[in-house]
This record gives structure tokens, sequence and C-alpha cells, in this order.
């Protein structure tokens, strides 16, 4: 228990009412629980769960272009993941509702994220809770800006690797492997795709039997995240130039934009979210995959 909430030894308390079999007693055991979910030792847990879980140090692994981007920089990135680190924190120390994971009215920043957000009326280099107003277009993880950068390609969004994660670590729903012979969507160098909106990039992309039938599966949870570019902001959208973001979910339910995703998948996928934050907690706790044995 110590080693899972803390990744330390257990303190005396914990070690004593082990010693005497008091923790078999599941109101003794909740109560201690609570108390080292509290204790500032379990900033490791929250720390390390959610850079597994929610694959945070794709955000490391991103070269974001510094000519289409110039602003961003380290310590934006390191704000990114601090964001996301003391959302989970808020929600696990006062034990609110796990839909907030996909929408919420609150997050957490400091006046360099507060800045990249558009929030003019946040000072200093520490995070505080703030409320979000429905005009920022923020609230749940979806709209963070560590998951929407780590799953850029670095020059612009990528309706493909935010489908998968959102399926992948969100929905415990993965799809397939990516089969090794056919190449990854490539707007910017690939010649076919060049002047191609997204949807018709990869509709051609899906065109290739060997594609088809994954990519019918992940591409509609990603066009909702075209609202927002390479680095989580969102997009200004050109006179006579929408967004393209309108998707038809698997389903055949139609969402138009992010607000739309997140609203159709507490109505209808509520239910996987809870699933798969069991079972990468387990996982987390055991130090290993679960597999059906």
């Amino acid at each position: 228990l110590s080693y899972f909430l803390w990744s330390t030894m257990p303190d005396e308390v914990l070690s004593q009412l082990a010693q005497d079999g008091k923790l078999r007693s599941p109101g003794i055991l909740a109560e201690q629980i609570r108390r080292m979910i509290k204790d500032p030792k379990a900033w490791q847990f929250i720390e390390q769960f959610s850079e597994q879980w929610l694959e945070l140090d794709r955000l490391q692994r991103v070269t974001v272009n510094k000519g289409k981007y110039p602003g961003f920089n380290d310590q934006l990135a390191a704000a990114m993941r601090q964001e996301t680190f003391h959302f989970f924190a808020h929600l696990l120390r006062n034990d609110l509702g796990i839909l907030n994971f996909l929408e919420s009215d609150f997050t957490f920043v400091n006046e360099i994220l507060g800045r990249h957000y558009g929030m003019t009326d946040v000072r200093g280099p520490e995070f505080r809770l703030v409320r979000l107003d429905p005009s920022l277009q923020r609230g749940g993880l979806l709209t963070q800006a560590s998951v929407l950068t780590g799953n850029s390609d670095g020059i612009d969004g990528h309706p493909i690797k935010r489908g998968m994660w959102l399926l992948k670590n969100l929905l415990d729903d993965p799809p397939p492997p990516h089969p090794p012979t056919v190449p990854e969507l490539d707007r910017a160098n690939d010649p076919k795709l060049k002047g191609l909106s997204i949807k018709q990039a990869l509709a051609l992309h899906r065109s290739s039997t060997s594609c088809s039938g994954c990519h019918a599966k992940i591409d509609p949870w990603g066009i909702a995240f075209e609202e927002y570019d390479a680095i989580g902001l969102v997009r200004k959208q050109k006179p006579n130039q929408p967004t393209d973001s309108i998707a038809e979910l698997p389903t055949g339910v139609k969402v138009d934009g992010m607000s739309a995703l997140k609203k159709e998948l507490v109505r209808s996928r509520a239910d996987d979210l809870r699933r798969a934050v069991l079972r990468k907690v387990a996982a987390y706790a055991l130090g290993r995959s679960l597999t059906l044995t």
C-alpha cells in the first residue's frame, strides 16, 4: 500500500496498524488510504500514475516547429505537464466525480500557461485553480495542452494520434497495431496529400484496404480535435473556411467539435472511462499489464 501510493516505505502509523492486523478492517483501510492520498508523499503517485496512464512522456518526444510556434519553449512544456498533475491531484484528493476527466469547469494554470490559454488575470509561477469561461473552449483532459501537444506532430494537430490516444487511454478500447508496411499520414511531405483538407487526406489514407478497418474506428474520434493546433491553441477560423471538426462516430452519432464530442462521451462511454481508469490503476499498483489470466 505504501509503495503504491507513496513510492517509499510505510510510516510508523501504517506499520503499526499492519502489525496489529487492523488494516484488514475496511473502515481503517479506507481511513488510511484517505490519509495517505492527502499526504505530500502521494505526489509521487500523482505524477507517476498520471504520466503512465496518459502517456505524458509524449510531450517530451515531440519536436515543436519553432518557426511556426515561436512562443513554445521548455518552460511552457513543463507548465503543460504540471496542469495535468494538479488537475488529477485535485480530483483525487477531493474525491470528485470521475466524469471530470471528460468535462470540467475548472483547471489549474500559472501565469505562463494562463497566458498561453488567453487568460490575462493569472500572475506568478504558482499553479492555482481557475474557473473556465466557456469561451476558452477548455475543460477536462481532452483540451489540456499536455495531451494536445503530445499527440501532435509538432507542426499541426494529428487526428489519428489524438483519436488513438482517446480510445486507448480513456476508453480502454485500443485499435489494432499500425501495420509496419503502411506509411504514416504526412500532409507536409507527401505530394499526394498536399493541398487536401484533413478529412480529404484521411479519406485517401483509408482507401488502402490494409488501413480502412482501423481508421474507420480511429479517425472520427480524432476529427473533433481539429479545433486545436499542434500546441493546443484554439484555431482561429479563417473567413469562409471553418475548422473541419464535424465527424460521424462509428456508432452513427454525428458530432461537431470538441464540446459535442465530450457530451457524447459522457452520454455513451462513461462506463468505458470508469473501467479504463480502474484497469490503469490496477496495472500501476501491480507493476504489470492486466491479462485475461
